[in-house]
């Protein structure tokens, strides 16, 4: 039976982790058909570098201000 786009799209971060030969083989035949799942897939695969660059800004001044006053309010 062919994989919906659901049950496909529920299965890429293990086909990006990497999935079992057979489920694999699954998606990849559904990915050959469906245009729309290898968009999503992309966007998959954009993830861990948008979530470095991220991670890799600096927190502005004032962000950091705020943040530290509301923390001491709840933790008085």
């Amino acid at each position: 039976m062919a994989l919906t786009c659901e049950r496909c799209v529920d299965l890429f971060e293990g086909y990006v982790e990497g999935l079992d030969a057979g489920l694999r083989a699954e998606v990849d035949a559904h990915l050959l058909g469906c245009g729309a799942c290898r968009e999503v897939l992309a966007g998959y695969r954009r993830i861990p570098g948008l979530l470095r660059r991220v991670t890799d800004l600096p927190m502005p001044a004032a962000a950091q201000a705020r943040l530290r006053r509301r923390l001491a309010r709840r933790w008085r």
